[in-house]
């Protein structure tokens, strides 16, 4: 099932003016066609930097954390298991996205809470850049292994919206995330359209040689 939500009740009637963002969601953990995961919290990733109150771990604690369902791998919780509540991180993505454009941005999100609250940070963002849980699905009950609190999020943007970064609050225990996502090309994608924006340039050079001879 796909939830489709159009978060923001007006949009900019002046010419040029950037459309909303806009939310969609989808039951469980594929990655949404046309994305590619850039951070699955396994290993440090260039130009991703995190900071705040988080933990990065494969376990479950009860009444702690919950790993997002039928994710066996590492995953960020917010607060750490030793913190008390509310507790909140940032995840900094200006350096990964300084020299690529993306127009949308995923993650998985685990057993939504009412009480978790995820903010997009960037420029130009126009509409809502504050979504509770209740906003991916209400009720937004923490159940750790429903299809409705278990979903790949997309943030779509609009022309001229940038994204340089995302924060995570919880004022309960927790807010769970995996497998952050964009639309951006993989590098081996640019590597070959690289290549083939060589060949294609050689081409065009020795057609005009052959023509000028």
């Amino acid at each position: 099932m796909i939830t489709r939500f159009i978060l923001a009740s007006t949009m900019l009637m002046a010419a040029g003016a950037a459309q909303a963002v806009t939310v969609t969601s989808t039951a469980f953990g594929a990655v949404p066609a046309g994305q590619h995961v850039i951070d699955s919290f396994e290993h440090a990733v260039g130009g991703i930097a995190l900071s705040g109150d988080y933990d990065i771990s494969k376990t479950s604690i009860a009444g702690f954390r919950a790993a997002p369902a039928g994710d066996t791998t590492n995953y960020l919780s917010t607060p750490k298991a030793t913190s008390a509540t509310p507790g909140s991180a940032t995840i900094d993505l200006t350096g990964f996205l300084s020299t690529r454009k993306t127009t949308k941005f995923s993650f998985y999100w685990g057993s939504i809470d009412k009480y978790n609250t995820l903010t997009l940070i960037g420029t130009g963002l126009t509409g809502p850049t504050t979504f509770s849980g209740s906003d991916i699905n209400n009720p937004a009950n923490g159940d750790q292994s429903a299809a409705a609190t278990n979903r790949f999020v997309t943030f779509t943007l609009g022309a001229g919206e940038k994204l340089t970064g995302i924060n995570l609050t919880s004022t309960s225990r927790a807010f769970e995330i995996d497998n952050l996502a964009t639309n951006v090309p993989e590098p081996a994608t640019w590597a070959l359209m690289l290549v083939g924006f060589g060949l294609v340039g050689g081409a065009v050079r020795a057609r005009s040689r052959a023509v000028a001879a």
